[in-house]
């Protein structure tokens, strides 16, 4: 099976279609139909919604994971120059970060 692959599909978007862009590609994925593989700049969604986060930086891997691996201030604040910080949300299944400027 072919991944579909989607660079930024959230990009230009407001937080209402965010929402719906990745609810349809996770139902996509869980039903077995299509498996995804997304571009995302935005580490909050990525946290959200991914099962495992690759992080690049000029085509070199720093690290993949989990979101609670790989959603970590020492990895994530070099790449933004701000510090941050990672709070549990609420819900409990996703690490939030804040940077810090």
């Amino acid at each position: 099976m072919t991944a579909r692959k989607t660079d930024e599909p959230t990009s230009a978007r407001d937080f209402y279609h965010h929402q719906q862009a990745l609810r349809l590609m996770l139902r996509l994925t869980l039903s077995g139909k299509l498996p995804v593989c997304a571009g995302l700049d935005h580490l909050n969604l990525a946290a959200r919604w991914a099962d495992r986060i690759l992080v690049l930086h000029r085509g070199k891997q720093l690290a993949q994971g989990t979101p609670e691996q790989v959603i970590q201030p020492p990895l994530i604040a070099p790449w933004y120059g701000a510090g941050g910080e990672v709070i549990p949300h609420p819900g409990g299944d996703t690490p939030p970060l804040f940077l810090l400027v």
